[in-house]
């Protein structure tokens, strides 16, 4: 219902048996994700009080638990409370604005690019929108084909390769299809795969990849103007890193056909 910013705020949790200490991982107008107090003893649907940085205290249910932490949902703040939020909300939104201004200009491009090739006979619809991913024998972690992928592979680099370039900041960029394969990926992460070294393989070949995990399901589904997260990129071989993610869909001829992704390491 809010679009969701990632910010660590210390925070205080309370209520239903808990008193911990903890912070924010990411905000909204409707909520907060929390890092997940040891020993909480909380479970789904506890009713709690939340004490965040500089916005005081506001009632919340916990809405979930998971691998990412305490997902609590705002209960009725008081309009003093609710002001509060909104303001740190809009706090951070200004210091990403720059970054989903940059996240959008670059889905257009892909926009612009494939319905340029639609118009010019190189790539057809039925093949952009391809959902045959076809394994590719011996790769392990698996890689696959489509039908569009070798059309993509001209006229993507183009666009990813000058914009990951131009901020030191940034990770990767790279559109990503509304199942999360990602076709082409910048240069730097699609080296040729090494036989019997999946560790190697995962970190440094990731295109031609699926990648239906939380965050890239989550880019490559939404349609909101922008999506802003926060996440623990898995590299292989137990290596997480922490990433913060500005996204924007992607739409060929009025139809989604995924997202755009923008990583930068925190």
């Amino acid at each position: 219902a809010h679009d969701r910013f990632p910010v660590e705020r210390r925070a205080r949790l309370s209520g239903a048996g808990a008193d911990a200490v903890t912070k924010t991982i990411d905000l909204s107008l409707g909520g907060a994700l929390l890092a997940t107090p040891a020993r909480h003893g909380l479970s789904e649907g506890a009713r709690v009080v939340l004490e965040i940085e500089g916005i005081g205290q506001v009632p919340a249910r916990v809405a979930g638990i998971s691998a990412m932490g305490l997902h609590c949902a705002f209960a009725d703040p008081d309009p003093s409370a609710q002001a509060r939020i909104a303001e740190a909300v809009a706090a951070v939104e200004a210091q990403f604005r720059p970054l989903i201004d940059r996240a959008r200009e670059a889905a257009a491009k892909v926009t612009a690019a494939m319905e340029a090739a639609l118009a010019s006979g190189r790539l057809s619809r039925e093949a952009l929108f391809d959902v045959d991913y076809r394994p590719i024998p011996g790769t392990n972690p698996q890689q696959f084909e489509t039908r569009a992928r070798p059309v993509l592979s001209e006229i993507l680099p183009g666009i990813l390769e000058p914009l990951l370039a131009s901020d030191k900041r940034m990770a990767f960029c790279l559109a990503i299809d509304r199942n999360g394969y990602i076709p082409i990926h910048n240069k730097v992460y699609a080296q040729p795969q090494r036989p019997n070294d999946p560790g190697w393989n995962a970190a440094n070949c990731r295109d031609r990849r699926i990648f239906d995990d939380r965050a890239g399901i989550a880019a490559a589904r939404s349609t909101r103007p922008f999506l802003v997260q926060a996440y623990s990129r898995d590299m292989g071989g137990g290596k997480m890193v922490m990433m913060q993610e500005v996204d924007a869909p992607i739409r060929v001829d009025g139809r989604h056909w995924g997202g755009f992704r923008t990583a930068y390491k925190l």
